[in-house]
């Protein structure tokens, strides 16, 4: 774990007081994202750092070192069973910090935490002041989940997050964990989703796809399905059977301020629906979590179809062939439209298709300039070669890629191109050239950042091929780098790469990212 630092900061923050902040450094080597926590303090006098959240971000670490990674809208359970060899790693002498109960942070029913990414609202509001101490964009903040909870965490974690924002009244989920606060969820009961997902075993869900949109608009629904989803959207639907056909969204839309709420009623074993505004005001766009196409509908003389809401989603019914169809259409990649009433057409379900990919690399901008990468397809790499400095502790290696422009066509020429040989060849002559510059890229970087003290850190490479332009560029903290040594033997690795490429038959636009780290830190810090 020498790769991995935390940094842990006390700090205080509206409404919820002194709060512990822990902030990962190096998770990037195993192509894990960074991780954030926000914990509402255990004890009032602060002397201890509460370390089961360290132990759990080692645990982390480790499992993302075998390839089982956390991602958005993911949760991890705490392990016990590793918290005593956690211990050791950190202090020699650390048994008075040896958990004997199995309990998480002073309360039995908290399980583990919930993974998401900070929203723009996050960022503009909760986040706003504490970007000092935050990692750069993308980063997972990890939420505090009691055992009650957990079963809608691995079901419809939609569901679980807007549950708890409507609870703590923050948009779309709160992101400062109370260990000792009640949970939204009892058990399941009776609910719809016990009818879409395996609630026993866990062995199947309703399909979770990222970037649909479902939205209620006074009385007309649209749902927007990204293209570059049609895959996904084809296995659930040849999954399911004639006569339904489901499928729920995995982010929250960011435009939309009202939701579909999944309230418990009163005896706890049934669910109803609940519209919640989170700005305050009424909204006519109201979004929700699920869709459920019921092929068991009769036509009769005043109705085509017809919409209901089910907990926090849509239940549309249609007759059987109106199925058939909306299917062939959604394989063809089609728009289709459901007229639910036959003497008005004020009640309209649009299905259609969206070219953007939007939903990815959300509130993400460029470590080199700091242009948005908002709807750009990346990469992680995991174990990637490490370069280590000639003479120095120092190290580097490529961590991530972001597609800004790749063009298809230029791989199928008569160039013969190959994108991905390319790639690995460029990042490699970048290591190649970067590593003897360290001390350099590290002078760059504190000037940049404002600091004395070195800390591991992310550098950006851009390259540009096209029939106009061939060229690169490199950066960090948001500023191009054009230290003239490190350019020199940028030049002399690189150009002679750029050359063999045909540039009148290729369109690309890539962004390296590289990761620099010091060999000889120690895995924890507190700040």
């Amino acid at each position: 774990m020498a790769n991995l630092r935390v940094n842990v900061t006390l700090k205080e923050i509206n409404n919820f007081g002194k709060c512990w902040i822990y902030v990962t450094n190096g998770m990037c080597v195993n192509a894990q994202d960074e991780l954030v926590f926000l914990l509402k303090s255990v004890d009032s006098d602060n002397k201890y750092v509460p370390r089961q959240v360290i132990y759990h971000i080692m645990d982390i670490y480790e499992k993302s070192s075998k390839g089982y990674r956390v991602s958005y809208m993911n949760h991890m359970l705490y392990n016990y069973d590793n918290e005593k060899l956690f211990a050791e790693i950190l202090d020699k002498n650390s048994q008075s910090f040896i958990n004997s109960s199995n309990t998480l942070l002073n309360n039995k029913n908290n399980s583990g935490f919930f993974y998401f990414r900070p929203t723009k609202m996050h960022l503009e509001m909760s986040l706003k002041n504490m970007g000092k101490i935050l990692p750069q964009e993308p980063y997972l903040i990890g939420y505090l989940i009691q055992k009650w909870e957990v079963p809608w965490a691995k079901l419809l974690p939609l569901r679980l997050m807007l549950r708890l924002g409507e609870q703590f009244e923050s948009y779309p989920c709160p992101i400062v964990s109370d260990y000792d606060r009640k949970p939204v969820y009892g058990e399941i009961g009776h609910s719809i989703m016990s009818l879409l997902s395996d609630i026993r075993n866990f062995q199947y869900t309703i399909p979770q796809i990222d970037g649909i949109n479902i939205i209620l608009d006074g009385l007309n629904t649209l749902i927007s399905i990204p293209e570059s989803q049609y895959d996904l959207l084809m296995k659930s639907m040849l999954t399911s059977n004639d006569y339904v056909f489901c499928f729920a969204s995995l982010q929250i839309n960011e435009h939309v301020r009202s939701y579909l709420i999944a309230a418990e009623n009163e005896n706890l074993d049934s669910y109803s629906s609940k519209k919640v505004n989170f700005n305050g005001k009424e909204s006519q766009k109201t979004g929700a979590c699920f869709v459920v196409f019921n092929g068991a509908f009769k036509k009769n003389a005043t109705q085509n179809a017809k919409q209901t809401m089910v907990e926090d989603g849509l239940m549309i019914h249609i007759d059987y062939d109106t199925m058939t169809k909306l299917k062939q259409a959604l394989q063809s990649m089609q728009p289709f439209r459901i007229e639910c009433s036959k003497l008005e057409h004020d009640h309209v379900i649009n299905i259609e298709w969206s070219s953007g990919d939007k939903y990815l690399s959300r509130n993400v901008f460029s470590i080199i300039d700091g242009r948005s990468l908002q709807g750009v397809k990346n990469l992680r790499l995991a174990n990637s070669i490490e370069y280590k400095q000639p003479k120095g502790s120092k190290a580097i290696k490529w961590s991530q890629i972001y597609l800004i422009k790749a063009d298809e066509e230029a791989q199928i020429d008569e160039s013969s191109f190959n994108l991905q040989k390319f790639i690995e060849i460029f990042s490699s002559g970048c290591c190649v050239a970067l590593s003897p510059m360290l001390n350099n890229i590290e002078d760059a970087y504190k000037n940049f950042a404002g600091i004395k003290h070195f800390e591991p850190f992310r550098v950006g490479v851009r390259v540009e091929i096209n029939k106009d332009q061939v060229g690169y560029c490199i950066g960090m903290c948001g500023q191009v780098l054009n230290e003239s040594d490190v350019m020199e033997s940028m030049d002399n690795n690189l150009v002679q790469i750029l050359h063999q490429v045909n540039a009148a038959h290729v369109n690309l636009l890539l962004e390296f990212i590289f990761y620099v780290h010091d060999r000889s830190h120690l895995p924890y810090k507190r700040k």
